[in-house]
């Protein structure tokens, strides 16, 4: 008790340093805690944003794959290269599918 009211040289008892310590890491805490939550949240809308635009890229590619012309183009690509005993088909198809939507959504913007 004796010490807690002594002064430390500096004006201040070690009661007083002591609140105050406690002072500056709840503070800290308190902002620590708000940095966490703030990279949370900005997780959670990166995650909520990636997942809309995978959600209109499958739906943009299921509807390109309701057209025969292109199913044929890429199966012809997968033909090709079983017969030429290549690989790639797969990279290729997903070049071209991304290729059509570009092309789609340019379309689409034009209009």
């Amino acid at each position: 008790r004796v010490v807690s009211t002594q002064s430390t040289g500096e004006g201040q008892t070690y009661r007083q340093i002591v609140e105050g310590s406690k002072k500056k890491v709840r503070a800290i805490t308190k902002e620590v805690n708000t940095y966490w939550n703030e990279c949370h949240r900005s997780h959670v809308k990166t995650m909520n944003d990636n997942l809309a635009e995978r959600l209109e890229f499958q739906h943009k590619s299921a509807r390109l794959l309701e057209n025969p012309m292109v199913v044929g183009k890429l199966a012809g690509m997968i033909v090709n290269d079983r017969l030429h005993n290549q690989t790639g088909a797969n990279t290729k198809i997903a070049a071209t599918i991304d290729s059509l939507i570009a092309q789609q959504d340019e379309m689409e913007d034009k209009q």
